[in-house]
């Protein structure tokens, strides 16, 4: 609903201000698990794939990393 939409924009907007920043890898890990949530596999594996990307010493990194191996095939 609206909440998810803020959510994701609130997301955005962090990694577009901070993008060195480890909140930035947070933010796009969040974005992504919403868009996993909300049946958006394509949107959620390219903000994971981001993540492991930017950020691949993060703790979000390897997140992202067992979010993808989770994520179907689409």
């Amino acid at each position: 609903g609206k909440d998810v939409q803020n959510a994701h924009q609130t997301y955005a907007q962090v990694v577009q201000r901070y993008p060195p920043s480890p909140r930035a890898a947070t933010a796009l890990y969040r974005a992504g698990t919403l868009e996993a949530g909300r049946g958006n596999r394509t949107e959620a594996r390219a903000l994971f794939n981001r993540v492991v990307q930017s950020y691949a010493r993060s703790p979000e990194a390897t997140l992202a990393r067992d979010q993808l191996a989770k994520l179907p095939r689409s």
